[in-house]
């Protein structure tokens, strides 16, 4: 009897400890919230799993979610029922993962299980040319509300960003390959953004183990996206200039109508979305990862968010 209990005494703690490992947990202390806050939880494939309010115990963090894959969380402070853009943090999600937040305003640190501990060494070595880049970007898109020429503008992006982008790239591949096993090196590469070529590079210096890890799964995201965004765009310029193959719809009278009989003018042939099978592939060809990284993910899921109040 006193061995049956006991085995299943550690069946129900093996099934607890199972339910553990799909749920992410976050608590520590992060000042100035207000009552409550704003949440987004978004998938690697930039899939909203949470858009919610939830009331908050002053500074206190105490927030469980469940989760089956890498994912990106954002908690925003509310202030009259508004979104406050410059009260909250953003940190990458994964299942069976604890995440200790401290401080305030953009000035905290990730603590807690050893993902959020390597994560938060991680990003203190992206931090200087990170914020670089950011301040670039913002410098051009306030000339550009002030009205200087967009050619002016393009140009001293091209001879200044690359420099940028470089030096963070040099920082991510650093710590990747300083740290090739760890699942903070495969979720940091996703801070890489539209840079694949380094991505990839970043990728090939981590072991088996990483790029399998669900943390990985944020840069493959990324990586699927461009190679899918790439393969249509080749399509396209192979398809430019050539003749158009010869098909035969319903016109709207129901009659049979044929391309070919069409050829001596030009036309425009038009798609109209919901009317066949494939027409959403085309927007969907223009999906880009979401906030699945932190560069620049806050303030843009921020700006896009305050206009739904």
């Amino acid at each position: 009897m006193k061995k049956l209990f006991l085995s299943m005494l550690m069946g129900m703690m093996m099934l607890g400890a199972m339910a553990q490992e799909g749920k992410l947990t976050v608590s520590g202390t992060y000042k100035g919230l207000g009552d409550s806050v704003r949440i987004f939880l978004v998938d690697a494939n930039g899939k909203m799993l949470v858009q919610e309010n939830r009331a908050v115990n002053g500074d206190k963090l105490d927030m469980a979610f469940d989760l089956d894959d890498a994912a990106m969380l954002y908690v925003f402070g509310l202030k009259e029922g508004q979104l406050s853009a410059d009260n909250g943090f953003a940190i990458p999600a994964l299942p069976g993962e604890h995440a200790v937040i401290e401080g305030a305003g953009d000035d905290y640190t990730m603590g807690g299980s050893q993902f959020y501990r390597d994560y938060e060494e991680a990003s203190n070595l992206i931090d200087a040319p990170q914020k670089a880049a950011r301040a670039f970007i913002k410098e051009c898109q306030e000339k550009f509300s002030a009205g200087v020429p967009e050619e002016e503008i393009n140009k001293e992006y091209e001879e200044k960003y690359p420099a940028l982008e470089q030096a963070l790239a040099d920082a991510v591949l650093g710590y990747v390959k300083a740290h090739p096993d760890a699942d903070a090196s495969a979720m940091l590469l996703s801070e890489l953004g539209d840079d694949t070529e380094h991505m990839k590079e970043g990728a090939a210096l981590l072991t088996e183990r990483a790029r399998g890890s669900l943390a990985a799964n944020m840069y493959k995201s990324i990586l699927a996206a461009a190679e899918k965004e790439q393969a249509s765009q080749s399509l396209q310029d192979g398809l430019e200039g050539n003749l158009a193959p010869d098909f035969t719809l319903m016109d709207i009278n129901g009659k049979p109508l044929a391309l070919s009989s069409l050829r001596q003018d030009e036309r425009i042939l038009r798609q109209v979305p919901g009317q066949t099978r494939d027409s959403g592939r085309g927007l969907q060809r223009h999906r880009r990862e979401v906030e699945s990284r932190r560069r620049q993910a806050r303030d843009t899921l921020a700006a896009c968010l305050l206009g739904q109040g």
